[in-house]
């Protein structure tokens, strides 16, 4: 049973969901700030080909993620602006154009047939 003194009420959640997810809406990109390290650590592993990934503004988490990923992997991810190259903008915040070049990591304790 939890004990918490603040309740709120289905409404006031209600609203409160609604404003998170227009505004992860409005930050526009391919996924929403919270997982965007997680598409950067797939990048980084992926294959060595180029990846590339239009993601919102970057958050913080994801910002020392980067540094954390180029101090143990020496992998560097080139951030642009991919409205500087287009006439039509799109709407919401500015956008950020990930790419990398893959590592090739693969598990060697995988199993073979």
């Amino acid at each position: 049973m939890q004990t918490d003194s603040k309740q709120t009420v289905p409404e006031d959640l209600g609203n409160k969901v609604a404003i998170r997810l227009l505004d992860e809406i409005y930050r526009g990109g391919c996924a929403d700030s919270t997982y965007q390290w997680l598409i950067a650590l797939y990048m980084a592993l992926g294959q060595s080909n180029v990846s590339k990934y239009l993601v919102g503004p970057l958050s913080q988490y994801s910002i020392h993620f980067l540094q954390h990923l180029r101090d143990f992997f020496s992998i560097t991810f080139k951030l642009e602006n991919p409205e500087d190259d287009e006439d039509d903008s799109i709407p919401g915040f500015t956008k950020v154009l990930m790419t990398c070049v893959g590592i090739n990591y693969t598990n060697i304790s995988k199993r073979v047939n």
